[in-house]
């Protein structure tokens, strides 16, 4: 029985990278960025999930590891998801500062823990995508 799941698994990937690879028309590192991508939820190895404690993490990061551009990552994404790398990166922070402020945690850590620099932007950047401010979402 696992031997047939692991063919199977295997002709998945063979054909969600033969899509890629024929539809989307990108580079071989950039075909096995993107299945990976559409296997593990993952953007690339280096992932969003792995860095969302870095400020310094950036579209220009998941560009290097998936050997595309910036213009051709957004464009990929946006046909395959309907949204931009930074406002799925974005998207990651939230969910994991809606995990951390449910647990306990204040603003101030939840910002710097999922990589905002200033608490007062996250703050800002929370209202917007969640529709209450971080102070008022436990009060829910």
């Amino acid at each position: 029985m696992n031997a047939q799941l692991i063919i199977c698994f295997a002709i998945c990937i063979l054909v969600i990278a033969g899509y890629v690879w024929n539809k989307l028309s990108v580079g071989t590192v950039g075909c096995l960025g993107i299945v990976l991508f559409l296997i593990t939820g993952c953007i690339a190895p280096k992932d969003v999930l792995g860095n969302i404690g870095n400020a310094n993490f950036s579209v220009t990061d998941i560009t290097t590891e998936l050997g595309m551009s910036r213009s051709l990552l957004h464009t990929k994404m946006k046909n395959l998801m309907n949204t931009s790398a930074g406002d799925y990166i974005r998207h990651k922070r939230i969910q994991k500062a809606c995990q951390m402020i449910t647990d306990g945690h204040n603003v101030s850590e939840t910002a710097y823990s999922c990589g905002f620099a200033d608490p007062n932007y996250f703050s800002k950047v929370f209202k917007k995508v969640v529709g209450v401010a971080p102070s008022e979402y436990t009060k829910q």
